[in-house]
């Protein structure tokens, strides 16, 4: 049996065309709203980003050490020839001022020996020569020279204070380091004051926003993961020390 010809009357035809214009023209009509829902997602996401970048600066400038029963020193990279680098030496000397102005009697250095090093030397190590030289007494300083990553110089840290019942530290690091190394030591259980190193010190400007977008990055990662990777989550740290550069985000 064979097919019969379908044919439109004129005024059919017609609905047809009009229904396949209007088809078309709402297809077209959506186009303009992708692009701005594709244009506003990401420049969202900058705009979090550049305010998120603005609070850890704005930490970063605030002191709010008082007396505390440790301060802890966090651990940053020692150079190939077995010497602290420079965010190291300032974070060490800094609290070596914070130990000597009251804020601590004990001072815990943090930092173990990092995945690249050529020499066998904790970070924690560094920091005590560092404090020793500006004064410490070997009697006030404490070593956790196991961690390699902020959160792990946190956890460890906490599990010394512990051992000795303290609950309240000072905390010393980089001014772009202090706002996530305080939320994971939070996060740790330690009651935190803080006592940032001044971003002055850093030694170029350059470097200091570098640090910053790493931070921003480094909290994506590690301070707000997903749950589901929640506790594989490792710090996004800097290049490895393989010269005496500035390398400071541990």
């Amino acid at each position: 049996m064979g097919s019969v010809p379908l044919s439109l009357t004129p005024e059919l035809a017609q609905g047809v065309d009009r229904v396949t214009r209007r088809r078309l023209w709402d297809h077209v009509a959506h186009v303009p709203s992708l692009r701005r829902i594709a244009i506003a997602v990401p420049a969202t996401w900058l705009g979090a980003c550049a305010v998120l970048a603005a609070v850890v600066h704005y930490t970063g400038t605030r002191t709010t050490a008082a007396r505390a029963d440790v301060i802890i020193v966090l651990g940053a990279a020692i150079t190939d020839r077995g010497e602290p680098g420079p965010a190291l030496t300032r974070r060490a000397a800094h609290a070596a001022a914070v130990w000597k102005a009251g804020h601590g009697g004990t001072v815990i250095c943090t930092g173990g020996i990092g995945p690249a090093a050529r020499v066998r030397r904790s970070e924690a190590d560094g920091c005590r020569e560092i404090l020793q030289r500006a004064g410490v007494p070997a009697t006030a300083i404490l070593l956790e020279d196991q961690s390699r990553t902020t959160a792990e110089n946190a956890s460890n840290a906490r599990a010394i204070m512990a051992r000795h019942g303290w609950s309240r530290a000072t905390l010393v690091s980089d001014s772009y380091h202090v706002f996530r190394a305080s939320l994971l030591c939070r996060r740790a259980g330690i009651e935190v004051e803080l006592s940032p190193v001044p971003a002055a010190e850093v030694r170029s400007p350059l470097f200091y926003l570098s640090s910053l977008v790493r931070e921003v990055a480094a909290l994506h990662v590690q301070v707000w993961p997903c749950p589901a990777r929640h506790h594989g989550a490792r710090d996004v740290r800097a290049p490895p020390p393989h010269t005496a550069r500035d390398w400071s985000i541990p």
